[in-house]
């Protein structure tokens, strides 16, 4: 009887054990709607497969060394509704840009930065487009557009045809700037200027839904001077009419002032550039996004005149970090990080080595104040053996590798770079980055 009750009990014992193993196994499944499923496959079967499906496709194009693109994916990529909406609507893709195919893809789709996001349909046409890093709704608000474009691919092109024909029409003008929001194609200043200079009051109050939709997808609107003015002067009762938080407006303008930059940048004129500093300088504190530094410095880098650039940056940070010590009492990542972005544009542009030296102070006051973050010790290394002290600098990348050792891809790099210092090469050449 002993032995007839130890097998049952062994029995049931085996029976929760498989029931429970069953439950773990269903959960993972559909844990795998906490994240955007990214299929292991090329461009090309990925279209068979969204053709077969009836989905679009969504490509996220990175490199392994974007530090945004690894924010993108931890912050928005893992979230539920998300992964939800793309596992079920589209065929997911990662895009490495520096890999063959990627590459292939980049330079078909113009991608300009990373990350890049890309909607296309089974034919490879272009849905939606966008870049940089976007907040979960924006991201959320590309997908539902890219879905409504695969109805009508061709929707943009036809509603600029209407738009050329007759400029000053406010039905064709709403149109396009409706097109360009749901294609994620970029509307020229000339035509948001003329939306603002024709709609009357009425108008604007009367297109309040859609207008909620193209100031809110700020990626998809290169805003010129009247409309930029226009949210200026009117910025509270835009902001009330629209609803728009100041998180928002910060954006917007940003976006419109980045805008004036590049076309400042592309006809070489100073007092365009004195311009978009001067709006800057008049928005409130609230609503400013970077300081005029950040816009003079994407100027003179357009234009590619290094010596102005690094004059400005220059005087730039030893104001404004001079007064920083190397023993911070505090974290503070955001502050570390901009010093990283000037220090690291001292090790790409830099030759002086007084300027190099400085560059090396910066990243100790940057490590000081946030310790752990492996990017922080590759800028340094690579500046310390640009300044010719290899050893130091290995040590240095070593930490780097160390704090990335559960990031394979990232964890790579650093020790391509160890031996590449070890070689003797250049590692800070602008064009390997």
């Amino acid at each position: 009887m002993g032995d007839v009750h130890y097998m049952k009990q062994l029995f049931s014992f085996l029976m929760i054990f498989l029931l429970l193993t069953q439950i773990k196994s269903h959960a993972q499944e559909l844990d795998k709607t906490l994240a955007i499923d990214f299929k292991n496959i090329n461009l090309e079967d990925a279209k068979s497969q969204a053709k077969q499906s009836g989905k679009a496709i969504f490509m996220d194009v990175y490199a392994v060394w974007c530090i945004p693109c690894k924010q993108f994916e931890k912050t928005v990529f893992t979230d539920k509704e998300v992964g939800i909406k793309f596992n079920t609507s589209f065929i997911n893709l990662k895009v490495d840009a520096e890999k063959p195919e990627g590459r292939i893809i980049a330079k078909k789709y113009s991608v300009g930065g990373y990350p890049t996001g890309i909607f296309i349909n089974s034919d490879g046409e272009l849905l939606a487009k966008f870049e940089g890093v976007l907040p979960k709704s924006f991201f959320l608000l590309y997908a539902d557009n890219a879905l409504k474009m695969l109805e009508d691919p061709h929707g943009y092109e036809k509603a600029l045809s209407q738009y050329a024909a007759n400029k000053q029409n406010l039905k064709s003008i709403q149109n396009l700037l409706h097109k360009g929001l749901l294609s994620g194609n970029q509307i020229s200043s000339e035509a948001m200027d003329a939306y603002f200079a024709t709609c009357s009051d009425a108008d604007l109050i009367s297109d309040t839904s859609d207008l909620k939709k193209w100031v809110r997808s700020t990626p998809t609107i290169i805003a010129g001077k009247e409309s930029y003015m226009y949210y200026l002067t009117k910025r509270a009762a835009v902001q009330n009419l629209l609803q728009l938080d100041a998180n928002f407006l910060r954006s917007f303008f940003y976006n419109s002032l980045q805008t004036g930059i590049q076309h400042a940048a592309a006809e070489k004129n100073l007092n365009k550039l004195r311009f978009i500093l001067k709006l800057n300088t008049e928005l409130p504190i609230d609503l400013r996004q970077v300081e005029n530094i950040d816009y003079e410095l994407e100027y003179y880098f357009e234009i590619k005149d290094w010596g102005l650039y690094l004059s400005k940056m220059n005087n730039y940070c030893h104001q404004t970090f001079d007064k920083l010590t190397a023993k911070a009492k505090y974290s503070n990542p955001t502050l570390a990080e901009r010093i990283n972005t000037f220090a690291w544009n001292y090790l790409l542009y830099a030759e002086n080595k007084s300027d190099l030296a400085f560059a090396e102070q910066l990243m100790e006051k940057c490590i000081a104040l946030d310790s752990t973050f492996a990017a922080w010790y590759d800028t340094y290394a690579a500046i310390v053996y640009k300044l010719g002290d290899t050893n130091k600098a290995i040590l240095i990348e070593t930490k780097a590798v160390s704090y990335a050792e559960k990031k394979a891809a990232e964890k790579a790099i650093y020790l391509t770079k160890i031996e590449r210092m070890k070689r003797g090469e250049k590692i800070w050449l602008p064009e390997q980055y």
